[in-house]
């Protein structure tokens, strides 16, 4: 018995058309991947801690804000490269619900964020027992000013 093969020309515009479309689509799901992602917010901050501003290891502007955001039922004070920022000095919008930001500048403790690496650091604990109680906690985490 013998078949007849019968040979179907190929459309290399079709061909192109169809490895483009594959391409793209590709590219657009990992575009989606990334787009969902959270720059600010990890899965191994402790429990009070929900984001950090800036994110570990993230670069910022000589002029930004830095800061934290904790559990509604937490508070705490800022310290950015061993240096105590103080309390008057934090953004007022916030603090009543876990927002601790602090932002370089005039008549702030740092005029500038100097370019180069940097260290904040939140010494953290339940608003209802006050600073120095048992569950007083600390947190550390690296950026960098450009």
């Amino acid at each position: 018995m013998m078949t007849d093969h019968i040979a179907v020309p190929s459309d290399p515009k079709r061909n192109i058309i169809i490895v483009v479309g594959v391409v793209l689509a590709i590219n657009l799901a990992i575009a989606g991947i990334f787009a969902t992602r959270s720059t600010t917010s990890t899965t191994d901050l402790p429990t009070a801690i929900q984001e950090l501003f800036p994110a570990r290891d993230n670069v910022v502007q000589t002029q930004s804000a830095v800061g934290i955001r904790l559990d509604k039922d937490w508070t705490g004070e800022l310290t950015l490269d061993g240096t105590a920022l103080p309390v008057d000095q934090y953004e007022p919008n916030g603090i009543d619900i876990g927002r601790i930001f602090w932002k370089p500048g005039s008549g702030q403790e740092f005029s500038v964020l100097r370019p180069g690496n940097h260290t904040l650091m939140i010494h953290y604990w339940p608003r209802k027992e006050g600073p120095g109680g048992t569950n007083d906690l600390t947190f550390s985490w690296n950026f960098k000013a450009a």
